[in-house]
């Protein structure tokens, strides 16, 4: 019998009033915009602090004095809650006694969620999950901490135009020994194959065309979100070569050069690992708990290598952390609380507007909406080749089970833009006129350069502003606008200072920019204003290129 099973009742009411009310505290710590104007004994704390006496009278005496001290004792023990001698604020004032609070390390967190699943119904649980306790440390922090721990890399081939274009050309000298052409002819061809029709796209991983330009097949750890630049490359440098993949023996030179990592970690690593588990532990008690409780062996995940087919790479972590999100979401289909995603559909995916308003629907096993317009889609599948007169029967994952060695589960996840109608693409009136914009040395310009991956800057950079694109670029240069969008930072007083804007774009920009109405919004909401306010900043910046956000066409 675990520890958490010989929780009373009453005990477990105790450990929710905590859980709560450590919620509201923390947030209003970080969130109170009044702090710095409150006089000291006034202030909001870190944490909820209590003692028996007080949580007798927060619990409408349902719980006695004795029984309240004996349980937080209890909870002290178990490593639960920590104490501390404070001033009361409750009856005699200011008078010094033992307060306890919940102890903030990670173990007493797995505990404290694991005594949550045990003891609620999945309503309760579902409500209690979205409390800001468990939400504010479910975070992309969290999970890099952990797949670090746990030795995650990811399989990933770099190209040469992942690098910034001054670094990408002193790559191309270390390459050069491949080619006989310059490194702007190489550019050059690169950009021509966007005027082409019924050709091999040099987007495709698995193109030979792209290959021709591969620099690195290489394994990168998957690092904590507070680890610098510098570090990670040098560890990245001590581990290279640990394991075969590469393609050529001068690889390692490439390594002296750091700006593919930002694009590599924003693209590929947080679209394809992070966000896919950030999404199911965001809404998912049990996944949740299985991921923190790191049951699971460490791994290398690929995207590039296997999604060209039509399958996803094999993850174990991923396809359990799937299943028992569907298992608790037919105990109850509500999505708790949180800041990133808005619902779930499991198969039964409704038809969405594209841009060009034509409904269309994603052959995928669940679709996750998330909050700042986008939808994740996960497919997953089994493959029982070898075993197939075993009577082996594939399951998804069960506590204490043993996962068989010969059956190849894998999972795919990919994600989309959402076309509402409140959020559709870009349109663009003179591309011409784009293309000299963010080829310019014009404030504005160069911040929307500056926010593009380094393969578009790479184009950019060798694209002949007086030819007119082609339709696939003007597809590719329009998704990466409507990336832009998403930037909190897009705006800067320097740079539009030359703009007169509307004045219902300045009331929105004063809104999204005062810090107090931003930080006070826990549950992503202000998210979705940014996309709106950058929208109308670029449309009424640039009329002659962006047509207004009024005149759009509404489905």
């Amino acid at each position: 019998m675990s520890k958490s099973s010989t929780i009373t009742e009453k005990g477990w009411w105790i450990l929710k009033l905590f859980i709560i009310r450590e919620g509201l505290a923390q947030r209003d710590y970080k969130y109170n915009p009044f702090r710095t104007e409150t006089p000291e004994y006034l202030l909001p704390t870190e944490h909820f602090y209590s003692y028996p006496r007080h949580i007798n009278f927060m619990l409408d005496h349902k719980v006695s004095v004795p029984t309240a001290s004996s349980w937080c004792e209890k909870f002290h023990k178990m490593g639960l809650l920590k104490k501390e001698s404070r001033r009361t604020g409750f009856g005699r004032a200011f008078q010094k006694t033992q307060h306890y609070y919940i102890n903030p390390d990670l173990d007493a967190f797995k505990q404290i969620l694991n005594i949550t699943i045990e003891h609620s119904l999945p309503r309760e649980l579902t409500k209690l999950f979205g409390e800001y306790y468990f939400q504010s440390r479910i975070s992309e922090s969290l999970i890099r901490e952990i797949l670090f721990a746990k030795g995650v890399k990811m399989l990933t081939v770099i190209n040469m135009f992942d690098w910034e274009p001054h670094e990408a050309e002193e790559v191309f000298w270390i390459w050069k020994a491949e080619t006989d052409q310059t490194f702007q002819e190489l550019q050059q061809a690169y950009v021509a194959h966007f005027y082409e029709k019924n050709k091999e796209s040099w987007d495709f991983a698995t193109s030979n065309r792209w290959n021709q330009l591969t620099c690195m097949q290489i394994k990168i750890p998957v690092f904590p979100a507070d680890m610098d630049t510098g570090e990670q490359m040098e560890r990245i440098r001590e581990n290279f070569g640990s394991e075969p993949f590469r393609l050529y023996d001068n690889q390692l030179p490439y390594l002296d050069y750091a700006s593919f990592l930002r694009d590599y970690q924003r693209l590929h690593e947080y679209n394809f690992l992070i966000l896919p588990i950030l999404a199911l532990i965001k809404v998912s008690p049990n996944a949740c708990l299985y991921f923190l409780s790191q049951n699971w062996q460490g791994f290398t995940f690929s995207v590039e290598l296997f999604y060209g087919g039509q399958k996803g790479p094999s993850c174990d972590l991923l396809v359990n952390l799937f299943f028992l999100a569907i298992n608790d979401m037919t105990q109850n289909p509500r999505t708790p609380l949180n800041s990133i995603v808005s619902r779930i559909h499991f198969r039964d995916i409704p038809r969405e507007l594209d841009s060009k308003g034509n409904l269309t629907t994603e052959n995928a096993l669940a679709a996750v909406y998330l909050k700042n317009y986008h939808t994740l889609y996960y497919d997953v599948g089994f493959s029982t080749k070898g075993v197939e007169s075993s009577g082996i029967t594939p399951i998804p994952y069960q506590q204490n089970a043993q996962q068989s060695e010969g059956l190849a589960f894998w999972i795919k996840t990919w994600l989309k833009r959402q076309y509402a109608m409140w959020y559709q693409e870009i349109e663009i009136k003179d591309f011409l006129r784009l293309i000299e914009l963010l080829q310019s040395d014009d404030p504005i310009g160069t911040r929307l350069r500056e926010r593009f991956p380094n393969r578009m800057k790479n184009i950019l950079s060798a694209y002949d502003k007086q030819k007119i694109p082609g339709e696939q670029f003007k597809k590719y240069l329009l998704n990466e606008l409507n990336n832009v969008l998403e930037c909190k930072d897009l705006y800067n007083e320097k740079a539009f200072a030359h703009i007169t804007l509307s004045e219902t774009t300045q009331e929105l920009l004063e809104c999204i920019l005062d810090e107090k109405e931003w930080v006070d919004d826990p549950w992503g909401l202000k998210d979705m204003e940014v996309i709106q306010v950058n929208r109308r900043l670029l449309d009424e910046a640039f009329p002659d290129i962006f047509s207004e956000l009024g005149s759009r066409r509404w489905f």
